[in-house]
């Protein structure tokens, strides 16, 4: 096998050949391992970090927009209660536990229109009965952007009958996409409630 050998003037001899062909390409890929993990493989590492961080910026961002751009109606709301102009109810209304489930159902589906949503699924469970009252409880899942999720759950808790949200679960689908607002699937629990009836 051909080595590298010193000549006279102190010269290295490299191989030639097949040898040397195999010597240089061990060479340069030697070089491009240094060049990978002592440039870019660092570089690509920051990168993902720092595009981590502005895709939490801007779900804090859209998530403050929705805040803000919720204030209004929600001070005209407060406004026309004090006024009277708004009949509240408190429970829902129905003859039975299927009947008031069907109108929060209803009323839900209603809720998310208004926000552009469409609900991926809904089921009615188990009626509780809690003191004079029954507990209606209605789980929803669907997919949305944050601004519209938030806009949703804000909606949500003004409306009447009063409806509370328990047990919010929430996963990103998808990378995040300079631009646009990161789809997010939620999932979670409205219960509302309607008078026990007299036994």
């Amino acid at each position: 096998m051909a080595r590298a050998r010193l000549i006279d003037g102190g010269r290295l001899d490299l191989p030639t050949g097949r040898a040397g062909q195999a010597a240089a390409l061990g060479l340069t890929l030697a070089g491009l391992l240094v060049v990978w993990f002592g440039l870019i493989a660092p570089g690509l590492s920051r990168y993902d970090a720092r595009a981590q961080r502005i895709a939490e910026r801007r779900l804090m961002i859209a998530h403050e927009r929705a805040l803000i751009a919720a204030l209004p109606a929600l001070q005209r709301r407060i406004i026309a209660l004090r006024r009277g102009d708004i009949a509240t109810t408190a429970l829902l209304t129905g003859g039975s536990d299927a009947v008031a489930g069907a109108a929060l159902q209803g009323d839900v589906q209603a809720l998310a229109l208004r926000q552009g949503i469409t609900l991926d699924s809904a089921e009615i469970l188990t009626t509780v009965k809690t003191g004079d009252v029954r507990r209606i409880p209605l789980r929803i899942s669907l997919t949305t952007d944050y601004p519209r999720l938030i806009a949703l759950l804000g909606a949500i808790g003004a409306a009447a009958p009063r409806m509370l949200v328990d047990d919010l679960s929430l996963h990103a689908t998808g990378l995040p996409d300079p631009g646009r607002d990161l789809p997010i699937r939620a999932s979670f629990t409205i219960s509302a409630f309607r008078a026990a009836q007299p036994r």
